[in-house]
């Protein structure tokens, strides 16, 4: 048994995985076993001639075997700052690292164990004195010692490769190296297949400590999408070792209709795809919830039918200034069930909405009623004005020589239909003002299925009641997702 223990000094860990960015906002947790093996590489530089290097790098080729980790408990956190580049220009750095053991007592240890390798004593007391050599792991900000441990935890590992089948509630994609042997045949496949000129211009590493010392910057230059001599392997991991542990919100009410995700990432999406980023936390939601029954997600009753009355959630986000989306409105006028706060609870992280992971925090949950200063879209008012563009669901025609189901029409129809009240007065943007606020840009297909409305043009337009309507106040194609708002004048 082979098992190493690191100290992060300064109770963070700062590590950005092979496959994203700094700005990306993500951490590799737990460090891959690339990542462990290249911190030891780095260290044994400390002893110079002192090294027998290739003893020790015999001793990095039985460490290509998958090891497994004793994770502490870690949060996230970021730092957010402006980093001085050529001249005067700055760039702005989005720093995420996690928060290893939450400041309790000495820094936690992180232990790395390789159960079914076994060295000789020689071999044990090189590897103890290049492991005493580490500075840091990760980047040159995580702090950190390492020593070789005599003996593994009395729990169990808390991190383990996947067994083939498994499927993991929590897991992470690491970077490993492949074993010496398999990497000197693949090398040997691969610039067989070469031809001359491309054999002559391509350098792959010789052996395997080449391949644990490459340069980053020079793969990258290379356009190598993993190092040589590398793999990629999925780990099982305990879910609170990346996720946060949110202070839970709580309503006095049994079954609040109203709940607000805050949105956070190095890059936030536009308005104008309010209909795919509704679509998208509606579908992050149902993961959460698997194949149990949850109507006010789902649209549909415990039998498969679907609801009437537009009582399931309407997913509505909220633009900033700049139109880009902060926060996100979850409204269902029958209540949250205990398994749907369950999952907006449990909802943490978004994908596939812009090129970086989009984190979520559900804010708040409340009735609207209860709400001392309800923001615009939800707050009650006579005068409305669209927020996001109306998508009339039916096209205008003549019958019997009159226009019928013109836009005007629909925005009362719908109105007496779900509010029970029709406006007062109906007024439509003028095509200029509709330019202007670019609703023409506004996608109005959904990403997957569902009916196309290609004939229908995205309108605009102001609302009046006789009396103050509370919002949320939302009509037409897409008004689940976000199309069709109102916002209170």
């Amino acid at each position: 048994m082979i098992a190493l223990a690191f100290r992060l000094l300064a109770g963070r860990y700062h590590a950005t995985g092979w496959d994203h960015h700094v700005n990306e906002g993500t951490v590799e947790w737990p460090p891959s076993p690339w990542r462990v093996l290249r911190a030891l590489v780095a260290a044994s530089s400390r002893l110079g001639h002192e090294l027998d290097r290739p003893r020790f790098a015999a001793i990095l080729e039985r460490l290509t075997e998958l090891p497994v980790y004793w994770l502490p408990a870690a949060a996230p956190g970021h730092l957010r700052h402006y980093m001085p580049t050529d001249g005067d220009a700055t760039t702005k750095v989005f720093d995420t690292f996690l928060a290893v053991g939450h400041g309790a007592g000495d820094p936690p240890e992180l232990v790395v164990a390789w159960p079914s390798v076994e060295l000789s004593p020689d071999d044990r007391v090189l590897l103890a004195g290049v492991a005493a050599g580490v500075a840091y792991l990760g980047r040159a900000e995580s702090w950190a010692e390492a020593k070789l441990c005599n003996e593994l935890p009395a729990s169990a590992p808390n991190a383990y490769p996947v067994a083939p089948g498994d499927d993991p509630p929590a897991h992470a994609r690491l970077l490993a190296p492949v074993p010496a042997a398999s990497y000197a045949t693949w090398r040997d496949g691969f610039l067989a297949a070469l031809n001359g000129k491309q054999r002559t211009r391509l350098h792959l590493p010789e052996g395997f400590w080449d391949v644990l010392n490459q340069d980053t910057g020079a793969l990258q230059q290379g356009g190598w999408s993993t190092p040589p001599g590398t793999r990629w392997v999925t780990y099982t991991v305990p879910e609170p070792a990346v996720a946060s542990s949110p202070r839970p919100v709580h309503c006095a009410h049994p079954r609040p209709d109203l709940a607000r995700i805050v949105l956070d990432g190095a890059v936030l999406p536009r308005v104008e795809k309010a209909l795919w980023l509704g679509e998208r936390i509606r579908a992050a939601l149902l993961s959460k919830v698997g194949d149990l029954p949850c109507p006010v997600l789902t649209g549909k009753d415990d039998a498969g039918r679907p609801l009437q009355g537009h009582r399931h959630a309407f997913f509505l986000p909220q633009p900033n200034d700049r139109g880009e989306v902060t926060h996100i409105f979850v409204y269902a006028s029958d209540g949250f069930d205990p398994r749907a706060l369950a999952a907006l609870r449990a909802l943490q992280v978004l994908y596939g909405v812009t090129s970086h992971p989009i984190y979520t925090t559900l804010a708040e949950v409340a009735r609207v009623d209860t709400i001392e200063r309800p923001p615009p879209t939800i707050r009650a008012a006579t005068h409305w004005e669209s927020l996001t563009p109306f998508i009339p669901p039916r096209v205008p025609k003549r019958r019997r020589g009159a226009l019928v189901d013109t836009p005007e029409d629909q925005l009362r129809r719908l109105c007496r239909e779900i509010y029970s009240v029709e406006p007062s007065r109906v007024e439509l943007f003028h095509p200029d003002e509709s330019r202007r606020r670019r609703l023409h840009a506004y996608r109005s297909e959904r990403q997957r299925g569902g009916p196309r409305y290609r004939h229908c043009p995205a309108l605009g337009a102001r609302l009046e009641f006789a009396a103050p309507l509370r919002g949320p106040l939302v009509l037409g194609h897409g008004a689940h997702f976000g199309l069709g708002q109102f916002t209170a004048i």
